[in-house]
């Protein structure tokens, strides 16, 4: 559970620093550039993830490790009188605020120094990046254990939340550790937070535009329609528009792969462009045969070899179908010929009779004899 709200707090970090960043940066910038822009964001979220996560696994055993009496008979995990001494918040509190001031107090100390000594400005600079580490560092830590510290709370387990202030036990009694059922559910709604979280901060480091920018803008577009109607066509559209630039992405991303080259003189560089759907795909790079056919597939184990048999079985029958429907169009368009010349010499027999039967009169006029 702490995993999923320390994602939470990462996005929440790398929103805002997106957000800040948007505003002064340049605009029309490729994906690449994004990422490369953005990828220390995603690196200090995932490693602040990481490491509160891994405080707040192993909390109680530093804590029994810290607190072990050398000179008991028992182990460290088998002294129980120590467990849970430090699940305080005024401790806790106290040593990531002493930290804190020991930070700030090693950072304007190295400035003055610097400042004294007449360095350059890349001592500063380097004090600024170790300062910074330092806090991210600190405050990994403390979320992990102030997070460990408060999901104890509805436990059964004894916990004096506010020593040495105040020893009374401030357990809800609620949940016991051991159950497996609470156990699966919270492991549950941990890791759907952590999914959650981390495709929210997916968003905001692959988008152009940063996505509240993008929502209020389509809200207040949304708003401009005047009917309803109106309102479906400009939802229509915009779903067309999307889809239309997923798949023309996803067509140029494609057409760069190799499978979309072809190569002469087996040299890179007198490699083509093909047009799309004139290319011919390598299947030995691809599925490793050299032609798809089903015994092909099958003796490479791409299919069983039970589907393998079943589609040669489809394909012989398909043959003999369409072989004998060839035969019968050859039948047809056979017998359509001889009907044809036949139709044709009656046709020349009774011209020849018309006109032999047409003459011509004494008068001038025409005249039939039938």
């Amino acid at each position: 559970m702490v995993g999923g709200v320390s994602s939470a707090i990462s996005a929440a970090w790398i929103r805002r620093e997106v957000l800040d960043q948007y505003d002064t940066a340049t605009p029309g910038s490729g994906l690449k550039q994004r990422l490369k822009n953005r990828a220390p964001l995603a690196v200090a979220g995932l490693g602040f993830t990481s490491l509160s996560t891994v405080a707040s696994v192993n909390f109680d055993k530093f804590e029994l490790q810290a607190l072990a009496d050398s000179n008991s008979p028992y182990p460290a995990h088998q002294q129980l009188n120590n467990h849970r001494a430090l699940h305080s918040l005024p401790y806790i509190g106290g040593a990531i605020l002493t930290a804190h001031l020991l930070r700030e107090g090693a950072a304007k100390l190295g400035h003055q120094i610097a400042s004294r000594l007449k360095l350059s400005h890349c001592v500063d600079e380097i004090i600024d990046g170790l300062n910074g580490i330092a806090d991210w560092l600190i405050n990994s830590l403390g979320t992990g254990i102030i997070g460990h510290i408060i999901g104890d709370i509805p436990t059964s387990s004894p916990i004096r939340l506010l020593a040495p202030l105040s020893d009374r036990n401030l357990a809800m009694n609620l949940i016991t550790n051991s159950n497996p059922a609470v156990n699966k559910c919270l492991h549950a709604a941990g890791w759907s937070l952590v999914g959650g979280a981390w495709a929210v901060a997916g968003l905001y480091l692959l988008c152009k535009t940063p996505p509240d920018i993008q929502i209020r803008s389509f809200a207040e577009r949304i708003a401009s329609t005047g009917s309803v109607g109106e309102l479906v066509r400009r939802v229509n559209a915009d779903l067309r528009e999307f889809f239309i630039a997923v798949t023309g992405m996803t067509q140029r991303e494609l057409e760069k792969s190799s499978i979309f080259r072809e190569e002469s003189n087996n040299t890179p560089s007198h490699s083509r462009e093909l047009p799309w759907g004139d290319f011919q795909p390598d299947t030995q790079t691809i599925w490793g045969v050299e032609e798809i056919t089903p015994t092909s597939l099958s003796d490479s184990g791409i299919i069983p070899e039970s589907v393998s048999s079943q589609l040669v079985q489809a394909s012989s029958d398909s043959l003999w179908t369409a072989n004998q429907k060839v035969s019968e169009e050859t039948y047809w368009s056979e017998a359509s010929a001889d009907t044809f010349w036949e139709t044709s010499s009656t046709d020349s027999l009774r011209q020849e009779s018309s006109s032999k039967s047409f003459v011509k009169s004494r008068n001038g006029k025409d005249s039939f004899y039938y």
